[in-house]
């Protein structure tokens, strides 16, 4: 899922454990991704008010370290604030994408 190296570990049971566990979001980031896969937009206001969620950009971070792509726009006099959603044809490949992660 990550591109980052991770370190070989000592025997076969921790490797195993470590590549299991690549593919896990958090539960914010999950939530995030979800609403994203459902055709939905959303930004930091909708993130806080639907979700609770305070600080949207991490889980965004999260979701295109693994590799899901998104459209990313910046809302006009906001001051920099960005609203994200996936197209139709983003929301397939990343259904693909989650079906081999997920092997």
């Amino acid at each position: 899922m990550f591109t980052e190296h991770l370190s070989h570990q000592n025997n076969r049971e921790s490797q195993q454990q470590i590549e299991d566990n690549m593919f896990h979001f958090g539960k914010q980031a999950q939530t995030v991704f979800d609403h994203l896969m459902s055709g939905d937009s959303i930004d930091g206001e909708l993130a806080r008010v639907l979700y609770r969620i305070m600080d949207l950009r991490p889980r965004i971070a999260t979701i295109k370290r693994a590799q899901f792509l998104m459209e990313e726009k910046k809302i006009p006099n906001s001051h920099g604030m960005k609203v994200f959603h996936m197209t139709e044809e983003q929301i397939s490949h990343n259904k693909e994408l989650l079906k081999r992660l997920k092997k």
